[in-house]
């Protein structure tokens, strides 16, 4: 695993990241559930656990080829190789939940309160954090 550590004022930096998304719509090119978390990542720690997946991509199945050809299975997997995986319910604010999802496998959200903060085509919105089946820790 990668040495993660947020920083100090990691909350105002989520919340920027979160503001900034919500002015912008959902595209799978570059405003998609792994560029919201991953830049709210970046934001709270400077590390881009995405970085290698910043391409510009059309659709569904391209996005799953890269992963693929990174040598990760799905999202999850992604996510996986940097944090530590835990119980959703011990998932707190700036962790990174996941949800089952038809297009993808998975679609992932930060939480963010007592909600997940996630974006999708209708464009950003908040998820329950009952519905989640997977959380990983951003380290503090």
């Amino acid at each position: 695993m990668t040495e993660i550590k947020r920083v100090r004022d990691w909350r105002a930096k989520l919340s920027n990241v979160i503001e900034e998304r919500r002015r912008k719509p959902f595209s799978v090119a570059n405003n998609n559930c792994l560029h919201l978390v991953a830049d709210g990542v970046l934001g709270m720690t400077g590390f881009d656990c995405a970085a290698q997946f910043r391409a510009e991509y059309q659709t569904a199945e391209e996005v799953l080829q890269a992963w693929h050809a990174a040598g990760y299975s799905d999202l999850g997997a992604v996510f996986a190789a940097h944090f530590e995986e835990i119980h959703p319910s011990q998932a707190r604010a700036g962790d990174i939940m996941l949800f089952p999802s038809a297009w993808t496998g998975w679609t992932c959200g930060i939480v963010n309160g007592e909600r997940v903060t996630v974006i999708g085509p209708p464009g950003l919105w908040t998820a329950t954090r009952d519905i989640a089946k997977r959380a990983f820790r951003v380290p503090r």
